[in-house]
């Protein structure tokens, strides 16, 4: 049976720099160092980038990096990155800050060894009974020193660690791969779109609906539920997926007056991310009982003899229409918005519908083999990227004792 060690009997746990944010620099000044936060700790220990500078005299000799400490975040409003950890390869003068510790491995325990130990799954499994918190949660330097290491010969630690290295730089590399290639059918897909909408005859949105545009329900969720409200998820690649949603409380009249109508199309009115705010989506031919949420989506209604939604909502993810949107969005506290006035305005080229119907059908039949192509490396995928997991697995465990 394996025997394990504490860390705290292997390795120093060191806290990080507890500073007040006036004692904060963006930029290095005289008797300063850097110090690094939790978005810092990556797949490898960013240092160049997001830094703050403190007063030196506020970091103990302690906590001043030196090569091999591992970086560790103990605390943070993403429970994705507390426990998150990253081996310190090269010289830096400069540390941590006080939601981050440093581990200084000691004599008898390889740094590289640590570092793959601490991305295992037995490791994430301890991480997961440890952490506290709802919301922001946070690991203790007591919780990391009792952390059970495995107990192996310094060689074998060695051995152990050099061979992960080059087996997960091997998978990194194929994974690097597969992300290029899912890029090259994202880019497929749009210069398909791109050459397929024709770049003369453009005619404004507003000046061609059946009906005033409308954001859906005038008035905040509440916290009961009885109807189905889109969600900002419900959006992708053009097309409004009404299986994302989720409770609102409405009475039944609102629910008819905002009801998401079949083959109909949407645009977001605003998002945190540039690339969302503006885009636009169909409906589909079937929707039963979903509402439009308060102010995400605008509802533009076409005229059918002049406009085809369908093809509409593939004009709208050309790359000449999509930079007449952004340039029409307004941005105030991070969020893009667009409002109906500048929405009404975005220029759509507008070929006679039988064309429009034509070139609909042509891209209906290039994008679903694209995305069929898309699917398998994106499987493909998720398959490389359960590797590095397996492998740890196999070395580590998957539990680490209690």
């Amino acid at each position: 049976m394996r025997e394990f060690a504490s860390l705290g009997s292997v390795a120093e746990v060191i806290r990080g720099v507890t500073f007040a944010g006036s004692d904060a620099y963006s930029a290095p000044v005289e008797g300063s160092l850097p110090i690094l936060r939790a978005g810092n700790i990556r797949d490898e220990l960013d240092i160049a980038s997001d830094l703050v500078w403190v007063d030196q005299r506020l970091v103990s000799l302690d906590q001043r990096f030196r090569p091999g400490d591992v970086a560790v975040c103990m605390s943070s409003g993403s429970a994705s990155l507390v426990g998150k950890s990253a081996v310190l390869n090269e010289p830096f003068d400069g540390s941590v800050g006080a939601f981050c510790a440093i581990v200084r491995p000691l004599p008898g325990l390889d740094p590289h060894f640590l570092g793959h130990y601490l991305r295992s799954p037995a490791y994430w499994s301890w991480r997961g009974r440890s952490a506290r918190g709802v919301g922001i949660q946070n690991l203790r330097v007591s919780d990391l020193q009792i952390l059970p290491i495995p107990l192996l010969p310094l060689d074998e630690q060695r051995r152990i660690a050099a061979r992960l290295h080059k087996q997960l730089a091997a998978i990194g590399l194929v994974a690097t791969v597969a992300r290029a290639r899912i890029d090259q059918m994202n880019n497929l897909a749009q210069g398909a779109i791109d050459a397929a909408i024709p770049i003369t005859g453009a005619v404004a949105v507003g000046s061609i609906l059946r009906t005033p545009m409308r954001t859906g329900l005038s008035r905040a969720a509440s916290a009961t539920a009885n109807h189905r409200v889109l969600t900002l998820s419900s959006v992708r690649n053009g097309i409004l997926d009404v299986d994302q949603n989720r409770p609102m409380d409405a009475t039944d009249d609102e629910a008819r007056a905002n009801a998401v109508r079949p083959s109909m199309f949407y645009v977001v009115r605003g998002n945190g991310s540039l690339h969302m705010a503006g885009a636009g989506a169909m409906s589909p031919e079937w929707v039963n009982d979903v509402v439009l949420y308060p102010d995400l989506l605008i509802q533009v209604d076409p005229d059918p003899a002049a406009l085809s939604v369908e093809y509409l909502a593939l004009a709208w993810r050309a790359r000449g229409v999509r930079r007449q949107v952004e340039t029409r969005l307004r941005t105030s506290a991070g969020i893009h918005k667009i409002n109906l006035a500048n929405l009404s305005t975005v220029e759509v080229p507008t070929p006679p519908l039988t064309e429009q119907r034509q070139i609909a059908g042509r891209l209906r039949e290039q994008l679903a083999e694209i995305d069929r192509a898309k699917a398998a490396l994106q499987a493909q995928r998720a398959a490389i990227d359960a590797l590095p997991a397996a492998l740890l697995r196999e070395v580590f465990g998957g539990v680490t004792p209690a």
